[in-house]
């Protein structure tokens, strides 16, 4: 083996050492918890900026909505379909 192969395979290990060592440091709790929250709400994981560049790209401002199905207004009529299908 040359000499210019063997610095090469020892520059291969020396930058598989470096990117591997990224991989090895644990994420503190808050961090875990904001991923989660962002997983969960479907939201981007970010600051402020880059939630408003987002919004400015895609047209829309995303914001966390609450579960399930929008409430009805108060006063709309129900159909008398939907009075039968109320158990």
């Amino acid at each position: 083996m040359g000499r210019g192969a063997r610095g090469a395979e020892l520059a291969e290990k020396s930058r598989q050492t470096a990117y591997r060592a990224l991989f090895r440091s644990e994420l503190d709790s808050e961090a875990i918890a904001k991923i989660r929250l962002a997983l969960n709400q479907n939201q981007p994981l970010g600051n402020n900026l880059f939630h408003a560049q987002i919004a400015r790209k895609m047209g829309e401002h995303r914001q966390a909505q609450p579960r399930g199905r929008p409430r009805m207004a108060e006063g709309i009529a129900v159909s008398a379909t939907q009075e039968s299908l109320q158990l």
